[in-house]
């Protein structure tokens, strides 16, 4: 059975092994096949603060496929359902604690580049076109990162809370962690 074929089977025990494979080496995977790794650690596994560690990285390696992707609108499609279905459970249950998602982004955003490139899809030319785009998208996401969370999040924190705790979303410190993030990823 294939790698894929793992993360999509009903296998529980497989796929924790599986999952755990893959966070050694997420090289190993296309890129897309990480949102499959954040969804079983969420949902499967229920190790959300490990799941959006992972989120973070996916969502930063899947940038530079969708913008190589000659076909670019399909790509862009797949990567907007995944951040749209995973994007939405995840962030919900990490923006509880706004120091510790800030946090949280940051390391997932630094761990990300000692991870080396991702794996380059086929249809990208060279390696040397690959490692440009890289490198591009990820000092582009780390600086709209920045951008965002300081003006959205961090200058409205006040608005930010009292507008989840209406919506009936919790506040505080992060609750099941189950696992915390291994200090290897830093």
């Amino acid at each position: 059975m294939r790698l894929r074929e793992f993360l999509l089977s009903k296998d529980r025990e497989a796929i924790k092994n599986v999952v755990s494979s893959v966070l050694v080496d997420p090289n190993k995977v296309p890129q897309m096949d990480l949102f499959l790794v954040v969804y079983h650690l969420f949902e499967t596994i229920g190790n959300k603060e490990q799941s959006a560690f992972w989120y973070y990285i996916a969502q930063l390696r899947t940038r530079a496929c969708a913008k190589a992707d000659p076909d670019e609108s399909a790509t862009r499609a797949i990567c907007s359902s995944f951040l749209n279905d995973l994007g939405q459970p995840v962030n919900e249950w990490v923006a509880r604690d706004i120091n510790a998602w800030k946090s949280l982004t940051e390391r997932a955003i630094a761990y990300e580049k000692k991870l080396g490139n991702p794996k380059r899809p086929d249809y990208v030319i060279n390696d040397t076109e690959w490692k440009t785009l890289v490198d591009k998208e990820r000092i582009e996401y780390e600086a709209d990162f920045k951008k965002t969370f300081r003006t959205e999040i961090l200058n409205k924190q006040a608005k930010f809370e009292t507008t989840r705790t209406k919506n009936g979303l919790y506040v505080g410190p992060w609750k099941e962690r189950w696992n915390p993030l291994l200090d290897s990823w830093k």
